[in-house]
């Protein structure tokens, strides 16, 4: 297996990744256009996946600049999400847990988007501050409680030493570690300038599970890096944490991977919590995944076929910001739907730059007699609820694993 890159591992640093597969003229996701607007030139880039073969990791090798894939019309907010709710239940009972009745001296959330998280986490500190690019040209909101603070800005310009009101005793963070191009140099020195003891409490999209469900769809720009256990083990080992424990949530992003670390020092954690440290082995092999894409080219080629035999008229359902990647992968422009399904009002008119299908109302049309696409892929089990009250001729569905 050849090098393919010369960046090193996001995750424990190593050098000497290696190609897994590769994505040419790869669109943009999660940014809405009004329907109409003619597609940049520069929407499309030649991507590729790297893995690290010492601890599994699997990275992008192109690095979009951030102004492209966080600029006007990138449309991801948390309380957007069908998911939010349970992913903020399940975070709010791990940091519950590991601080066992105490509160937080200074509680950091990185990427904390909206704020629907923070919101409901600051309660559980004295100080509470958030981080996040979304708030660099947006004014802060007028509600903010007292105690907590935010900071719009990316996370390489943050002088956490300077800008933070105390050393952090608690940091977290929910998907959001994989959008940062250098995660290990930056974490590093986060928990120079935290607490002793502090603890870390991240969660990012399970790798290891989008490979062993096949769901390559979940690949994009925004996502520089593919974190599975192994890899995610090296990387705290990097940054000089110690492992607590880890969990999984299985009904976040089609699978979900949290990991509890702490800075050395401190006080003693809650009885019952630290757990001995897995073995870092690698759920996969170079080309165990280049098989496994592989096979999921194929699969999206039959389910064309599929469409392609349809006799009645198409609509997909579920403007979700991945669309775009889901036409990738079907190698089609999704003409052949007459418009995109969704039901949040403020994308009817819209559409995305590439598949430039208008997203409507889903009470605007008669479904009898039609076929609709489930093409919001990690939101199946909801949007197949909403079907059944507007009974479609037919359903498909792109994947496999719901």
């Amino acid at each position: 297996m050849t090098v393919a890159s010369s960046h090193p591992c996001g995750a424990c640093g190593a050098s000497g990744l290696q190609r897994a597969f590769d994505l040419p003229a790869f669109p943009l996701t999660g940014i809405f256009v009004p329907h109409g607007t003619p597609a940049r030139d520069d929407d499309l880039f030649d991507q590729a996946v790297d893995l690290c073969p010492a601890c599994g990791h699997m990275q992008l090798v192109t690095r979009v600049p951030p102004s492209r894939l966080y600029g006007q019309g990138y449309a991801n907010r948390s309380a957007n999400c069908h998911a939010t709710s349970g992913a903020s239940a399940f975070l709010m009972n791990w940091l519950d847990r590991l601080l066992d009745g105490r509160k937080a001296g200074c509680l950091l959330e990185i990427g904390c988007n909206d704020l629907t998280m923070l919101r409901v986490a600051a309660s559980r500190a004295k100080q509470a501050v958030g981080i996040d690019p979304v708030w660099l040209d947006t004014p802060l909101p007028a509600d903010l409680p007292d105690g907590l603070s935010i900071i719009g800005n990316f996370i390489e310009n943050v002088d956490f030493a300077a800008d933070l009101p105390a050393a952090p005793d608690v940091i977290f963070s929910t998907h959001n570690l994989e959008h940062i191009t250098f995660p290990q140099q930056q974490f590093a020195r986060l928990l120079d300038s935290a607490a002793p003891g502090a603890l870390l409490v991240i969660e990012v999209p399970d790798s290891d599970a989008m490979v062993r469900k096949g769901r390559f769809d979940q690949v994009f720009h925004q996502h520089v890096h593919y974190f599975g256990l192994s890899s995610f083990l090296a990387f705290f080992e990097a940054i000089g944490a110690e492992y607590v424990t880890h969990a999984y949530d299985r009904h976040n992003w089609g699978g979900s991977l949290l990991i509890v670390a702490r800075k050395p020092g401190g006080a003693p954690l809650p009885a019952g919590i630290a757990q001995p440290r897995p073995q870092l082995v690698p759920a996969f092999t170079t080309a165990q995944v280049a098989q496994r894409f592989g096979a999921f080219q194929r699969r999206m080629a039959d389910f064309m076929d599929v469409l392609n035999d349809f006799d009645g008229p198409l609509y997909g359902y579920g403007a979700g910001q991945m669309v775009p990647s889901v036409a990738y992968h079907l190698a089609s422009d999704l003409s052949c739907l007459t418009a995109i399904l969704d039901d949040s009002a403020d994308r009817h008119g819209l559409s995305y730059p590439r598949p430039a299908v208008p997203i409507a109302a889903p009470g605007s049309v008669d479904l009898a007699e039609a076929g609709v696409v489930i093409l919001a892929l990690d939101g199946v089990r909801p949007i197949m609820n909403r079907l059944r009250d507007l009974r479609p001729r037919q359903i498909f569905i792109p994947i496999f694993a719901v």
